[in-house]
């Protein structure tokens, strides 16, 4: 039975990955794409017509407040998967370590990836991302031109009521306009922008750094199960009463129930790692080119709907000077400026 979950637990992981996977690539924008997109909503729609009217609409309500409205949901998600993880490894993994290698500090690395992670985490979250106020909107007019093909002068946010700076977006969550828009983290609860998304590159530094920790630390762990109870010299009895020599298929099983919280977490973490990393490496490599995620999408719709053929990015100016308009931006100057 336990097996069985396990089994059940990778697949759903493995299908969330692949959908955002398949999200973040555009896929749902291409033809094909379009069409099982609309398919999935034909199915829902269906459904929702089956039930219940006030069911459905408690259905719908709960939708909207997950993924259309600003919540903290995803951010107390976040906060319980962290903190479980740590207390797996505090309870279950680093009381083994200690037994194998008693001089070695086995709380060192996991707390300070923990401090450091938590900090980020907060600065990501309750730090202004570059909001668009009264004070500050003509210095952010004046900090890009426009490329008069995914920026055009003279154009008002109709909600803000403001002039619109090249690279700013409205996020509907938030509800403000926000300078160097990359996209709205419903896991901080908060856009990354201007003058936050070097800390969220920082941010996902050390979560891929914990995560890649707990996978070595927990693997650690159960070799040195395995090599202590010498499980690979161990013989089980199959369905037919016969003694047979140890498989992999069957220790994991044996190790998942005995151990499973330490098994959930070397299944767990390493999709979390890949995951990670790649939307990691992705960001890093529109911070070469001086890109963000929003303008990034903007292209690939122009270049899929034929408006535009060649895309110049006038936006990057070179390694060193992307690397700072990132990593240190304007910010405190443009804020004082928005007081006064």
């Amino acid at each position: 039975m336990k097996m069985t979950f396990l089994a059940l637990m990778l697949a759903y992981v493995s299908g969330v990955m692949l959908f955002i996977g398949l999200y973040w690539a555009g896929y749902f924008d291409t033809q094909h794409g379009k069409h099982v997109k609309s398919a999935v909503f034909n199915i829902i729609e269906f459904v929702l017509n089956k039930l219940p009217s006030p069911i459905a609409e408690l259905l719908i309500n709960i939708f909207e407040y997950f993924f259309t409205e600003k919540n903290k949901i995803f951010v107390l998600l976040y906060c319980a998967l962290v903190l479980s993880g740590n207390l797996v490894l505090l309870v279950d993994v680093i009381p083994i370590l200690y037994i194998v290698n008693k001089e070695d500090n086995h709380i060192q690395v996991p707390f300070i990836l923990l401090v450091a992670s938590s900090i980020l985490y907060c600065l990501c979250s309750l730090k202004d991302p570059g909001v668009i106020a009264e004070g500050s909107n003509l210095k952010y007019y004046k900090m890009y031109r426009f490329d008069n093909q995914l920026y055009r002068p003279n154009l008002w946010c109709s909600t803000c009521g403001r002039k619109k700076p090249a690279r700013s977006k409205h996020c509907g969550y938030c509800n403000k306009c926000v300078a160097r828009f990359d996209h709205h983290c419903v896991w901080t609860n908060q856009c990354i922008g201007y003058c936050n998304h070097g800390y969220f590159i920082f941010f996902l530094v050390s979560i891929v750094a914990m995560c890649f920790n707990g996978v070595h630390m927990t693997l650690t762990a159960l070799s040195e199960i395995v090599e202590k109870s010498k499980l690979w010299e161990t013989k089980y009895v199959d369905s037919n009463g016969d003694h047979q020599p140890m498989t992999f298929t069957t220790l994991i099983q044996y190790l998942f129930l005995k151990y499973p919280r330490k098994v959930f977490l070397v299944a767990y973490l390493p999709v979390m790692t890949v995951y990670l990393g790649l939307f990691l490496l992705y960001h890093l490599v529109i911070l070469v080119k001086n890109q963000t995620t929003n303008e990034r999408y903007k292209i690939y719709k122009l270049k899929v709907n034929n408006v535009i053929k060649d895309y110049k990015n006038v936006y990057d100016r070179g390694l060193l000077r992307n690397l700072k308009e990132v990593f240190a931006p304007e910010c405190k100057t443009l804020s004082n400026s928005a007081k006064k």
